[in-house]
């Protein structure tokens, strides 16, 4: 998948809000669904009635889900990162590489 280098802003945003509704399916149908399940009665009928709905609302969640992975790890990939000066160049210091020396070695 070609992505272009300055995609990655919108990429973080379908990321964030993939997320952000994957949550609301969940508080929005699963839940309700969790606790109209947990009330007294007969299980056959109870998973006639609500398998179809949770199948519906765990899709939906599972795709959000997937998008929102997505599109972070493309904005993962594709953000550049700063380079590090090659050694000889300007504004390479080498004052980190000074050897550490013990007394009495």
């Amino acid at each position: 998948m070609a992505v272009a280098r300055d995609a990655g802003p919108l990429v973080d945003l379908g990321g964030r809000d993939g997320y952000a509704l994957a949550f609301l399916v969940t508080v929005g149908g699963n839940i309700p669904l969790n606790d109209a399940l947990a009330r007294p009665g007969d299980p056959a009928a109870l998973r006639e009635r609500f398998e179809d709905p949770r199948v519906a609302w765990n899709a939906a969640r599972s795709a959000l889900s997937t998008l929102a992975t997505a599109c972070l790890a493309t904005g993962l990939t594709t953000r550049r990162r700063p380079t590090r000066p090659t050694p000889g160049t300007p504004g390479h210091s080498t004052a980190s590489r000074v050897p550490l020396h013990t007394p009495g070695h």
